[in-house]
């Protein structure tokens, strides 16, 4: 029985895929992620990364409360649905726009730098 709902849920995640290409690709949204100042500011930084830690600390802390939260409540397998349904739109999206701006080098780097938090949102549902 499980095993169903991990396929509905994978089936949620790729229809939020599918629907954020597809919006990505009707209203023509580009997100340029490597514009030379950014690289340019990004080279000279330098990276604390005890202040990093604690930033994105700060900024999940929020998700990771609603995630519990709604955890705990009566619609629990609707709500996981909603949210497993954005996270598929915004990848779409973003993966669209990286592929739109940078061809398959965008989609590489757009990899690379989700799958940390593909981690940890796998660990999530696998809880």
């Amino acid at each position: 029985m499980k095993e169903k709902g991990n396929q509905l849920l994978i089936f949620i995640l790729v229809a939020g895929f599918l629907i954020g290409i597809f919006y990505s690709a009707m209203t023509k949204i580009e997100v340029d992620i490597l514009n030379e100042k950014d690289i340019f500011f990004l080279s000279a930084y330098k990276i604390d990364y005890k202040d990093y830690f604690l930033y994105l600390l700060k900024e999940r802390l929020a998700l990771l409360c609603l995630v519990i939260f709604l955890g705990q409540v009566k619609y629990t397998k609707t709500y996981g649905g909603l949210l497993t349904l954005m996270i598929g739109i915004c990848g779409g999206g973003l993966i669209a726009s990286a592929e739109i701006m940078y061809g398959l080098k965008g989609i590489t780097i757009y990899v690379a730098g989700m799958f940390p938090q593909v981690i940890f949102y796998g660990l999530v549902y696998k809880i």
